[in-house]
């Protein structure tokens, strides 16, 4: 019978070459689900970053860019041919738009309105030496331009680009603290801030977080620094009035008055520290890694740890999140032949307030076609499933319940698709949608 497009599946092992890989066994793992990996099977390069639109995942590798068919990633995950041979070190979507950039300080944009058939809009730069990778890609709306920020980490300065002829981007500045320091990673603040995080000396382990006003991008300066500690800046990220910094440990800024942050939390020590952020304000999640890490943002001043994945020989420079799944690009297995890793957070279904005095949380249980649900009272439940002409394709009536768990099986037979349940408690309902796929058993 069909099963749930996120169902996990195990997978069998292949010597190093394009494809699926088996995990070694997580040291430690906490409402994380394996999904798939995937490998270029070239043990000198490794995945940088990673990045995901309608299922198709663009992942960027120190050999060049790849793209994969990820809509089916627990059956497959087919490469499509790009004609990219470039270490591409960030990648980065806005709307229609990709931007890929890598090694000598390339910046390339594509069309991806079509997502499995990227067009080259242009390319530009290429003047680093020594070549770099990316270390960050951001981008901001002002005044009706786009303007795009990259970094590339080390000793490079921050680079400023306008964007909004994508045909014809042009470069409008560059701004670094020294010569002798580069800057790491940067977030933007609005309405023209800029937090970028640098070195106190060349190879020092102490950062410094630089305020940039940005009003004006073809000429940024610095308005105030201050240091946020031992290897505490390979990652920022915003999130309401809350800046996260990143390294060795975690630590989050009350950015209220964006030119003076106040220090408010710092903890989570981490074994192998912090490479990169996601940020999904949806679901008031924080996913980071090197090692995955699934962070609840329901306090955004304190974030608490709800998730965990790591394979014991893997390293993640990238992570992105999209439609239930969470994606990290890095360095797996003894002979760093994965590039890739598909993981699904099990409770990422379950709202923070479903806004039902009757229903505590919904949750689809991926593996077996079901719904899991707890009442916070007692309440007569039923359920409808519609398939996406707007059909009714099956429905239940549970009778009266009392507060508690319970489980919907929901019945085989059905066509693949995408389908929407609604579980009704008394006169409140509540939804979730479903997809279903070919095959299954």
């Amino acid at each position: 019978m069909p099963v749930i497009l996120l169902a996990l599946l195990a997978l069998s092992g292949q010597s190093p070459a394009q494809g699926f890989y088996t995990p070694f066994s997580p040291q430690e793992t906490l409402n994380v689900d394996f999904i798939a990996s995937w490998g270029d099977g070239n043990p000198i390069s490794e995945g940088k970053s990673v990045a995901v639109k309608e299922g198709y995942i663009y992942l960027g590798t120190e050999t060049g860019l790849y793209l994969l068919d990820g809509r089916f990633p627990a059956d497959s995950l087919p490469l499509i041919p790009v004609v990219e041979t470039l270490g591409c070190g960030g990648v980065y979507i806005i709307d229609t738009l990709l931007i890929a950039s890598g090694g000598f300080g390339f910046v390339v944009i594509y069309n991806i309105s079509q997502p499995d058939n990227p067009v080259r809009l242009s390319k530009r730069g290429g003047n680093l030496n020594p070549p770099k990778n990316p270390a960050s890609v951001t981008y901001f709306s002002y005044n009706g331009n786009g303007i795009l920020f990259i970094t590339w980490g080390a000793w490079n300065p921050l680079y400023i680009y306008d964007i909004s002829d994508p045909t014809e981007p042009q470069m409008l500045s560059e701004w670094c603290p020294s010569p002798t320091t580069g800057i790491y990673q940067v977030a933007f603040y609005p309405p023209c801030y800029l937090y970028a995080s640098s070195n106190v000396e060349p190879d020092s382990g102490w950062n410094v977080l630089y305020i940039l006003d940005v009003s004006d991008p073809s000429n940024p300066y610095a308005i105030d620094s201050l240091v946020t500690g031992w290897w505490v800046g390979n990652a920022l990220e915003v999130y309401d009035h809350y800046l996260y910094c990143g390294g060795s440990w975690v630590t989050v800024w009350d950015i209220s008055d964006p030119l003076n942050p106040t220090f408010v939390y710092g903890a989570l020590p981490l074994t192998w520290g912090v490479e990169d952020y996601f940020l999904n304000p949806q679901n008031r999640r924080l996913y980071l890694v090197s090692h995955l890490y699934v962070m609840s943002l329901s306090d955004p001043a304190y974030p608490i740890r709800v998730g965990e994945w790591h394979d014991t020989e893997y390293w993640n420079f990238s992570v992105f999140y999209d439609n239930g799944y969470i994606y990290t690009a890095g360095r797996g297995a003894a002979d760093h032949s994965i590039d890739l890793y598909i993981l699904h957070y099990l409770y990422d279904t379950i709202p923070e307030d479903t806004g039902n005095p009757y229903l505590a949380w919904i949750q689809t249980i991926y593996g077996n076609p079901g719904l899991r649900f707890s009442l916070k009272q007692e309440s007569q439940v039923s359920f409808s499933l519609f398939n996406a002409a707007g059909q009714r394709a099956y429905q239940e009536d549970l009778g009266l319940l009392g507060p508690g768990l319970y489980t919907i099986t929901l019945p085989g037979g059905l066509n693949p698709g995408v389908y929407v349940l609604f579980l009704k408690t008394n006169e409140k309902s509540s939804n979730r949608k479903i997809i279903f796929t070919k095959g299954g058993n």
